[in-house]
């Protein structure tokens, strides 16, 4: 695959803001099987130039899964920046230092996911048997999550 999650700083070159998001239902989260290093990861990512970070939630949200969410049912769960979580994302092309924040969404009704080009799978798991291919970066902010929420 062509991702590769580091955690050295001297091979970053600039500071990339993102938002992740954890869609869960009934104690299982929703991951995505990313085409990039078939790992599972969240559905998120990059803020674009004049978005706010709820903004960036809910048009990753529709870009990765269809779904669109309700901006009033978004929680704050964390920032999440420590390069020691392999925090530190190189593609061919560039390697930046990736600084996220964390939203939670539960979903109260049957949700009908759609998977983009960026996927290669979209399955919720339960939280007692996660997949163990899941990108570094998310792990902190999952069990973060399962330990204060769930």
């Amino acid at each position: 695959m062509y991702k590769q999650y580091l955690n050295k700083i001297d091979s970053a070159d600039h500071i990339r803001i993102g938002v992740g998001l954890i869609l869960y239902k009934d104690k299982k989260i929703l991951f995505e099987k990313r085409v990039d290093c078939n790992n599972w990861g969240l559905i998120g990512g990059g803020v674009e130039v004049g978005e706010n970070l709820e903004e960036t939630a809910i048009r990753e949200c529709i870009e990765e899964t269809s779904i669109k969410l309700e901006i009033e049912n978004l929680k704050y769960l964390g920032i999440y920046s420590d390069i020691n979580q392999f925090r530190i994302i190189k593609y061919p092309d560039n390697c930046f230092h990736a600084i996220d924040i964390i939203f939670s969404y539960e979903f109260t009704n049957d949700v009908f996911l759609k998977k983009s080009k960026e996927s290669l799978d979209l399955k919720f798991f339960n939280v007692n048997s996660l997949p163990i291919n899941i990108v570094p970066p998310a792990i902190n902010p999952i069990n973060d999550f399962i330990k204060n929420f769930l």
